[in-house]
């Protein structure tokens, strides 16, 4: 087991310090990083604990199954797969309160980075096409901000705006390497240092999730070095489906600390500008990919009147033999297929 990074900020210290002073601190940590990095500016890189000492109460539920308090959740996708739509839809399920795909979520205040396609851009969806209200007293706040920290600066940053506003329950950031301005983000020291400073902010705060939203690389996997796998606690895929438009699947590939998630598909919703569970999906492609297969079946038999062998009309077909099989059994059941000795025609000559 690797040992965790060791902090070398002060975090109690850094929260009550005005943003002047954060900078001049960040300058001068920098500085005495590069003489001695293992040593905490807190004085306490000698304390241990006992196993007792660790919490082991169960993570704030924010959203089941998507995002706890003090965790980090990732959610990457090419671009215009819905990473960032199905992130916003989050926000605002967590602001009034409704489900977020089913499922009950804690209602609460938000924090949206969104440093990639701009806060105007964000506000926009949020407010005008997903009737995100923000006049209701009863909601949590949605808060926002646009500029990027500093390089270095990320986790200070964070800390400071949730003990300013400790109501929040979950945290947005869009996108990740422009957030942490990685100069390289398939740089393992690089993207390791930044995400490190990121899982301390999560560990204080163990009431808020947070949400990372990720580019994928060419490979349909994460963009990016191998440590942010291992930085995170629960990792999603968001992609398009190949075949059906308007339907999106949600895969779950790390789930750290709670059971693996089932496959989600999604259908959008152009009205709420978000996306619903597409409860039928699977019945819709099964039935859609059933009556392809008859079609193909019975075409074949239409261009061979004199018939052909089950194996002849396999290969002309194709697909999985059993499927194939299950499918031309059904249309001589039905009565659309005649099997005559080893033969298989049309009935009726059609």
């Amino acid at each position: 087991m690797t040992a965790p990074s060791k902090s070398i900020i002060d975090w109690d210290s850094l929260a009550s310090r005005e943003a002047s002073e954060v900078a001049d601190f960040v300058i001068t940590l920098s500085k005495k990083a590069q003489g001695d990095v293992t040593r905490s500016l807190s004085g306490n890189e000698g304390t241990i604990m006992t196993l007792a000492d660790i919490d082991l109460t169960e993570p704030t539920v924010v959203i089941p199954g998507f995002a706890y308090g003090g965790q980090v959740t990732m959610v990457h996708g090419k671009p215009g797969s819905g990473k960032s739509t199905l992130a916003r839809q989050a926000i605002r399920c967590v602001v009034t309160g409704e489900p977020f795909l089913g499922k009950p979520v804690m209602r609460g205040s938000t924090l949206l980075y969104a440093v990639d396609e701009g806060l105007r851009h964000a506000v926009d969806t949020l407010v005008n096409k997903m009737n995100l209200p923000i006049d209701r007293e009863e909601d949590g706040q949605a808060y926002a901000k646009e500029e990027t920290p500093p390089v270095g600066m990320a986790a200070p940053w964070l800390h400071r705006n949730l003990n300013l506003h400790p109501e929040i329950r979950l945290v947005v950031i869009d996108t990740l390497q422009t957030f942490f301005r990685l100069k390289d983000v398939n740089d393992n020291s690089e993207v390791d240092s930044a995400l490190q400073g990121l899982r301390e902010v999560a560990n204080r705060h163990p009431d808020t999730a947070f949400v990372l939203v990720h580019h994928a690389g060419k490979s349909g996997g994460y963009m990016g070095a191998t440590t942010i796998s291992g930085k995170v606690d629960l990792m999603y895929r968001m992609e398009k489906d190949e075949d059906a438009e308007n339907v999106n699947h949600l895969v779950n590939e790390k789930h750290r600390t709670i059971a693996a998630q089932p496959k989600a598909d999604l259908r959008w919703n152009s009205d709420t500008w978000s996306y619903d569970l597409a409860a039928d999906y699977r019945s819709v492609k099964v039935s859609q990919r059933a009556d392809e297969r008859r079609e193909r079946i019975t075409e074949q038999l239409k261009q061979h009147s004199d018939g052909l062998r089950k194996r002849a009309l396999h290969e002309l077909v194709k697909g999985k033999w059993d499927i194939f099989s299950e499918m031309l059994a059904a249309m001589v059941a039905d009565g659309t297929v005649t099997q005559k000795d080893d033969l298989y025609v049309l009935t009726g000559g059609e």
